[in-house]
């Protein structure tokens, strides 16, 4: 993640046409563990920190997953050192630009290409769905219709605004908004809101970006990804400017 948000910054950067490359290092995290090494961090008081964590919602007002719940029931936010931010879109992977996600799809030929699903949404009047979609394995209906009422609805109402939707998801599960599988547990559920593209592509995105030029990066990122990637930006650059440590 961390090389992620890397390249966000000095995308920041370039946009804001500031000379400075932050400095950061990473601290191993992640999971259920994410929260132990932020507490620790913040118990010393030695050390500066910003920690990033995914937001894992299914909707903007549906509750917390439980990584981002536990770290956030731990964060003393009067503290001076350290700065917890989480993130407003459910994974760091829906902040993955659009032309990126396309060209490492390319090679996918005539397959089914969660690309093609992915583009009707961004150009859809109801693209803000794109935040809440879970990019590596999918998002399919019978997921949404066993959650409360906050994620129900607010899928229903975008969903019901993008147009030919009900195409790719079962007549009755759509007109009864339920699943008609009778074993929830199982994998035949046909009602695809949006294919995955793995559980890689994070990874597989750096390594793209790793040989582009930043100077080329700042273009490839869509506008409805503009605000939240300045956000980002913004509080890497106000914890990582500095100097790189001198080494004794």
């Amino acid at each position: 993640d961390t090389e992620f948000y890397k390249i966000i910054a000095e995308t920041f950067c370039k946009w804001k046409r500031l000379n400075i490359k932050p400095k950061f290092e990473p601290s191993l995290g992640g999971g259920n563990t994410i929260s132990t090494v932020y507490e620790n961090i913040q118990n010393k008081k030695k050390r500066l920190c910003l920690c990033i964590v995914d937001s894992d919602k299914l909707s903007p007002n549906s509750s917390l997953g439980s990584t981002a719940r536990n770290i956030k029931q731990k964060d003393d936010n009067t503290s001076v050192t350290t700065l917890l931010y989480i993130l407003p879109v459910r994974e760091i992977e829906n902040l993955i630009p659009l032309s990126i996600l396309s060209e490492l799809m390319s090679k996918n030929g005539d397959r089914e290409n969660p690309f093609k699903q992915l583009e009707k949404i961004e150009e859809s009047s109801v693209k803000e769905i794109r935040n809440f979609l879970d990019i590596k394995e999918g998002t399919r209906l019978k997921k949404i219709v066993n959650e409360p009422s906050s994620v129900k609805d607010f899928w229903k109402d975008k969903l019901d605004k993008l147009p030919n939707y009900s195409n790719d998801i079962d007549e009755w599960c759509y007109e009864n908004w339920s699943c008609c599988d009778p074993d929830p547990k199982k994998k035949s559920c046909k009602c695809k809101i949006s294919l995955g593209f793995g559980q890689k592509i994070l990874e597989n995105t750096i390594t793209y970006l790793n040989t582009q030029s930043s100077f080329t990066i700042p273009s490839m990122v869509e506008e409805s990804l503009h605000s939240e990637w300045k956000n980002i930006g913004q509080l890497m650059l106000n914890w990582g400017f500095a100097d790189s440590p001198i080494r004794v």
